[in-house]
């Protein structure tokens, strides 16, 4: 999977991610400092999905309407340990759970998704998606009515 984490999540992360053969990036090791907008526009140029703990990414794709990237799962959650990202990646993966073209919202106990507008229609979408996307926004992140079922996912995960 072709990754770019964001510099919330720990750099022993990264290595591990790499280990079981992971495509990742890092902000912090590419571009230190650069702001989200700027994230967005990296992982959509390079066609990957945004691993992060800052909840501004749904602010930026469903308020503000920037272009959104291939995906991003957002971490609802600050991790225990370097070890708990790379862990928590696995388990969606093991449990089926596609990351492109969605905006995935994960935290201990649950997960949920959203589709991520596409560049092309956007106006089209953000008409369809308004009512029902905007109005659930909660200002925190967290996007979404729909939850997914995800057994493994949370600390006693398989």
């Amino acid at each position: 999977m072709r990754l770019l984490v964001n510099k919330d999540i720990p750099l022993a992360c990264v290595r591990l991610l790499r280990e079981v053969g992971h495509d990742v990036v890092t902000v912090t090791e590419r571009s230190p400092g650069i702001p989200d907008d700027e994230v967005m526009r990296l992982a959509r140029d390079e066609v990957r999905i945004i691993v992060t703990c800052d909840r501004d990414y749904g602010e930026l794709i469903y308020r503000q309407r920037l272009p959104a990237p291939t995906g991003v799962l957002y971490l609802r959650f600050l991790p225990a340990s370097p070890r708990e990202p790379a862990d928590y990646l696995a388990r969606l993966i093991a449990d089926g759970i596609e990351l492109e073209g969605k905006f995935t919202t994960g935290d201990r106990e649950q997960v949920r998704q959203r589709p991520l507008p596409r560049e092309q229609g956007w106006a089209m979408e953000l008409k369809d998606f308004q009512q029902e996307v905007l109005d659930t926004f909660d200002g925190s992140g967290c996007l979404g009515r729909t939850t997914v079922a995800c057994a493994g996912v949370g600390p006693a995960g398989p």
